[in-house]
């Protein structure tokens, strides 16, 4: 992690979404960075871990402003993830956070996470209303709260201009749980997807190669200690006949 940044990311979503939020907190703090890719300290050791990821506690209520602890936040975050599904759509608060870091850092360090919902659901069903066509979308499915939706310029307001932003897609048929919390972490990395998931893939096969010649070196002593054990009992034998 950059050293003028307190925290790797600010995690923002819903009060709705509190279970999702914590889960990912855990997942994103506990993440181990492959070796050849953590960055060295200066004592020479690595620093394979991605950096704090702040979270709120809880959804505060909708104000004017921002608490001077979330303000604070933000500023020290290189990077927003934003749970997204349509509570955080509605969510007046997760809105005002994605606003401002987006004001700080702009677009591209906001990293959305879809949960449920769909995408830009919100403009179809405004287009559909518009032509007279049915619907094929509910816009009640809007996943992406207006922040995410459109582009900041120039540190002001939200501008007319959609974004397109990359997510990572938790929903069932997409990305799903493992390799969206991949997409997230290769993101934050600055690495391609695909390396990220072959070293991690490399890494679970030696884990699992270190625990199967475990198992097998145990079953060899266990082997051993039987035979010594019968031997022993042999001898024994022989001797009070």
């Amino acid at each position: 992690m950059s050293d003028s940044f307190k925290y790797k990311a600010f995690l923002s979503y819903s009060h709705t979404d509190k279970k999702w939020g914590q889960w990912l907190h855990k997942q994103l703090e506990k993440y181990k960075i492959p070796k050849n890719l953590a960055a060295r300290k200066l004592d020479g050791s690595l620093d394979r871990s991605l950096g704090r990821i702040f979270r709120d506690r809880d959804e505060l209520p909708a104000a004017e402003n921002l608490n001077d602890e979330v303000q604070k936040a933000l500023v020290a975050s290189e990077y927003l993830i934003v749970l997204c599904s349509p509570a955080a759509a509605a969510s007046v608060w997760v809105n005002k956070e994605v606003l401002e870091f987006k004001r700080l850092r702009g677009d591209k360090y906001v990293l959305p996470v879809i949960l449920s919902g769909e995408p830009f659901a919100s403009d179809t069903s405004s287009e559909n209303a518009r032509s007279g066509a049915r619907a094929s979308v509910d816009g009640a499915e809007e996943c992406y709260p207006p922040s995410v939706r459109f582009r900041v310029l120039n540190g002001s307001g939200l501008s007319t201009l959609r974004a397109e932003p990359s997510a990572a897609d938790m929903r069932a048929g997409t990305d799903g749980k493992k390799r969206a919390v991949l997409k997230l972490i290769a993101g934050m990395l600055g690495v391609g997807l695909d390396e990220l998931v072959e070293r991690e893939m490399r890494r679970r096969h030696k884990r699992v190669m270190a625990i199967t010649a475990s198992s097998l070196l145990g079953m060899v002593v266990m082997g051993i200690l039987t035979f010594d054990a019968y031997r022993a009992r042999e001898r024994a034998e022989r001797s009070r006949n």
